[in-house]
């Protein structure tokens, strides 16, 4: 009769470490979305106030388009 035997070698893992590039990589990461988040909120703030100086939403549509088509 043989046994069968089986080891198991954990050879260069390091569990629960973050590499410098891992850490750049998310900081980055984050930068890029808080700069998309700041556009989107000018973008927003632009068109609400654009809509309070035209008065209401179709005399914003009106000038839109007359500033386009000029006249």
């Amino acid at each position: 009769m043989t046994t069968a035997t089986m080891t198991k070698n954990q050879v260069g893992t390091q569990v629960g470490t973050e590499s410098t590039y891992d850490v750049i990589g998310k900081a980055t990461l984050a930068t890029m979305l808080g700069a998309g988040a700041l556009v989107g909120v000018w973008g927003v703030v632009s068109f609400v106030g654009a809509l309070v100086a035209a008065g209401s939403p179709l005399s914003l549509i009106q000038g839109f388009f007359t500033a386009v088509i000029g006249g």
